[in-house]
């Protein structure tokens, strides 16, 4: 009996969710006289699998795909002062996420993420080792799971390449989404 209920509480779960976010880029340095760089229509997309390990305690991991455009101030000159051009940006994310759920409604969820840029861009790479953190709300319906999920990210906070004054693109956002528990 007690393998039986053991087994019971080690359930799995698999979301899917769709975000949006304010974003912008960061050094840990104040920088004068460089080109400017501002995100817009930040989305993203993600699976996520969660593993239900302990009590209150899961391991989440999956892959989660961002897309933004970028607008590029270049840096102060006469020549340049109203020339504003945008980029892409595509990004996709590998979290490993810790997972703790609060009581029977709330979670806070973190840990590292590994990011690789897809698009080719004029400011720092961020592909490189990143950071989220978030605190949502879940609701279940039998085997159903939606949830909101407030978060914040730094992608590249450890880049694969980096510089002196290395931009990093940090993000405040929000994922929603639905879950299936198996």
């Amino acid at each position: 009996m007690m393998s039986l209920t053991g087994q019971a509480q080690n359930r799995g779960e698999v979301r899917a969710y769709y975000g949006i976010a304010e974003s912008g880029f960061s050094t840990f340095r104040q920088v004068e006289g460089t080109a400017g760089y501002s995100t817009e229509n930040y989305q993203e997309f993600g699976i996520r699998y969660i593993h239900h390990t302990i009590t209150n305690l899961s391991l989440a991991s999956g892959i989660n795909y961002l897309q933004a455009e970028v607008a590029v101030r270049p840096a102060p000159s006469p020549q340049s002062f109203f020339e504003i051009t945008t980029e892409p940006l595509q990004i996709i994310s590998l979290p490993l996420l810790l997972h703790f759920r609060l009581g029977r409604y709330f979670f806070v969820n973190g840990g590292p993420t590994l990011d690789f840029q897809l698009t080719d861009n004029s400011h720092d790479l961020q592909a490189g080792f990143g950071l989220s953190l978030g605190l949502g709300a879940h609701y279940a319906i039998d085997h159903l799971t939606l949830f909101v999920n407030p978060h914040v990210k730094s992608h590249a906070l450890l880049p694969f390449e980096g510089s002196r004054y290395h931009q990093r693109l940090m993000l405040i956002g929000l994922q929603a989404g639905v879950g299936y528990q198996f």
